[in-house]
């Protein structure tokens, strides 16, 4: 693996930057090590996601191991781990000493966690949360780029977990989600979609048809 790092960073002309995990499992913690060594052979920064690999995504993130790596090395550490809103990213940083925030999956359907971060970060203070117009057009814009890229009849199929998301825990959410996941086309989702947020602005439900 280090060779092959070496490699990397001796083929690169821009500079390379490395993700790591704490370790395999509990009895094998590594990451102060491979911190180490990625910093000897040039890699410019690191992040640390502070769980094992055998954990996976469960567990709790061990944000002192951040704190650990972040004082065995010169170069800049990135926290990662269980940051799901802006007070989150703040601890870390506050706890850890680390250099910046990685935000990974508290992004699903809640882009605006950047935006919130940021400005807490910067001034003490969170911003609102996205108005309905605002998801409305975020959802709109994510679907566009998605059909672009992967074309409608994938690109319909990957947005409906996205949808999903981006209204959880709105009113009605749990019906538009029922409904949206069996829908096909491009159109037919952005006509959903409408009917959906010109329910929440008049506060009349949605009766969904079959489509």
């Amino acid at each position: 693996m280090g060779k092959v790092r070496a490699a990397v960073v001796g083929a690169s002309s821009v500079p390379v930057t490395v993700k790591i995990r704490l370790g395999w499992d509990a009895q094998n913690i590594v990451a102060v090590d491979l911190a180490r060594a990625a910093e000897r052979i040039g890699i410019v920064a690191v992040t640390v996601h502070a769980r094992t690999k055998a954990q996976g995504f469960s567990g709790k993130a061990d944000w002192s191991m951040i704190k650990v790596v972040k004082n065995s090395v010169s170069i800049p550490v990135i926290g990662n781990g269980d940051v799901r809103s802006a007070h989150d990213a703040k601890r870390m940083r506050d706890e850890t000493g680390c250099d910046g925030v990685m935000i990974g999956r508290a992004i699903e359907g809640n882009p605006w966690i950047f935006r919130e971060a940021k400005q807490y970060l910067e001034t003490g203070i969170v911003p609102p949360h996205p108005t309905p117009e605002e998801r409305r057009s975020i959802m709109l814009r994510h679907l566009n780029d998605m059909v672009r890229i992967a074309g409608e009849d994938i690109g319909v199929r990957e947005m409906r977990k996205h949808l999903s998301w981006y209204t959880k825990g709105l009113p009605g959410g749990a019906d538009f989600r029922e409904h949206v996941n069996h829908l096909w086309g491009v159109g037919n989702v952005k006509r959903v979609i409408a009917e959906y947020f010109e329910g929440l602005r008049t506060g009349i439900p949605v009766a969904y048809l079959e489509s």
